[in-house]
């Protein structure tokens, strides 16, 4: 009697624990999705990010060739230089909150 419940605590608890595992598993293939799918919107906010700043640079030297007013070539390189500084200051390197 006492052996057969032995047996089943056993297989209870390695149950248990088979399910934790699966649990765990679970979550961590999650966070790996979750981190790809960061990755990925980063990338493409910085390649965004470097067509805007591309444009703008372009059209400031194309309204400095045509001999338009200094302060539209001004704003076209102040528009990227701009978002630059303001991505810098927001980074999470700058971020004064620590994460443990």
């Amino acid at each position: 009697m006492a052996e057969r419940e032995q047996a089943a605590r056993h297989n209870l608890e390695e149950s248990a624990q088979r399910a934790d595992i699966n649990h765990r598993e679970d979550l961590l293939e999650a966070q790996r999705a979750h981190t790809r799918a960061v990755f990925v919107l980063e990338l493409i906010g910085q390649i965004f990010g470097v067509t805007v700043a591309l444009a703008c640079t372009a059209g400031a030297i194309y309204t400095a060739i045509i001999g338009a007013h200094p302060v539209v070539s001004i704003a076209l390189v102040g528009l990227p230089i701009a978002a630059i500084i303001k991505a810098l200051r927001a980074s999470p390197a700058n971020s004064k909150v620590r994460q443990p």
